[in-house]
């Protein structure tokens, strides 16, 4: 069952549209239908959607041109084209704009489902490897601060600055819980003092005091 996964329909032919959300819908999926690129457009603005199966072909646009949309807005919502055998080329130009692949009608259901599944674990990947880089460009960008990323209570990564504050090596501390020590006063303050005297001959008071107050309270919760 895919109960949480969001899928936003698009396409103008209205018998199409129910018949396939109902075959989604048995399968736990949870469809919005949209028959315009407009109303497309708007709900895609909106809300959050998980996957997007859209007809090439729509009475107000093509709707390639709601790819530029999802791109704008950088929504990472997999999309996957839906075409007639007329219109093979104008779902080629989707998928150079992003789509994920596009399937032609009439649907084959074994595949459409099948392409379902790889485009949101293709979309999901995607979604992790740019959080990866975002969390190395924070830990890339922190020069002096010890920072340390976490969730739920577990350290998810942190900078050499972090590790050497407290005495750790990484292993012993990444992707377990984040030992109390760490978090107590006593050892917020022999961090401090550990950061004077190693510091006093390069920064000035103003970043002294800064450093104190942002080695812990700057870390990035990852939600």
């Amino acid at each position: 069952m895919n109960d949480s996964a969001r899928i936003l329909l698009v396409d103008d032919e209205p018998r199409f549209c129910e018949s396939l959300s109902q075959i989604l819908s048995l399968s736990g999926y949870n469809v919005t239908i949209s028959y315009t690129g407009k109303e497309a457009v708007e709900l895609l603005e909106g809300n959050t959607f998980d996957l997007l199966l859209l007809d090439v072909v729509l009475p107000d646009m093509p709707g390639y041109q709601i790819m530029d949309s999802l791109k704008d807005e950088d929504l990472g919502t997999a999309t996957i084209m839906l075409t007639g055998n007329a219109t093979v080329e104008t779902a080629i130009e989707a998928l150079k704009k992003g789509a994920y692949d596009y399937l032609k009608k009439p649907l084959d259901h074994e595949l459409l489902f099948n392409t379902i599944r790889k485009a949101m674990k293709h979309s999901r990947l995607e979604k992790e490897l740019k959080i990866s880089e975002e969390r190395s460009k924070t830990l890339a960008e922190a020069s002096w601060e010890g920072i340390a990323i976490h969730s739920n209570g577990r350290l998810l990564d942190g900078n050499e600055q972090f590790f050497e504050m407290f005495g750790y090596q990484p292993a012993e501390l990444l992707d377990k819980e984040i030992p109390e020590k760490i978090l107590s006063g006593t050892v917020i303050a022999e961090v401090s003092l550990r950061i004077k005297k190693k510091s006093l001959d390069v920064i000035n008071h103003w970043a002294l005091e800064k450093m104190e107050r942002s080695f812990l309270l700057k870390s990035v919760v990852d939600e």
